[in-house]
């Protein structure tokens, strides 16, 4: 399984984010906490996908996603 985790955040990244990316103006055009809770389902996504466990630390999934909030100031 962890052999195949690069593969798997490399799909996530070219199949799934494309989605979550064009919700992107919507969430940042919503109050913090409706933002929050955006990024908690797209965080909660990749852990599903790539079969991680719930307790992954957020700090593990920015390392291997990215800090979904600066992509999310880029887009503007």
């Amino acid at each position: 399984m962890l052999k195949d985790l690069r593969l798997n955040i490399n799909l996530f990244r070219t199949m799934v984010m494309p989605l979550y990316r064009m919700g992107l103006s919507n969430a940042l055009c919503s109050n913090k906490t409706d933002q929050n809770d955006y990024f908690k389902a797209i965080r909660r996504k990749l852990k599903q996908f790539c079969y991680l466990p719930r307790c992954t630390p957020n700090s593990l999934v920015r390392m291997l996603l990215g800090d979904i909030g600066r992509v999310a100031e880029g887009v503007f």
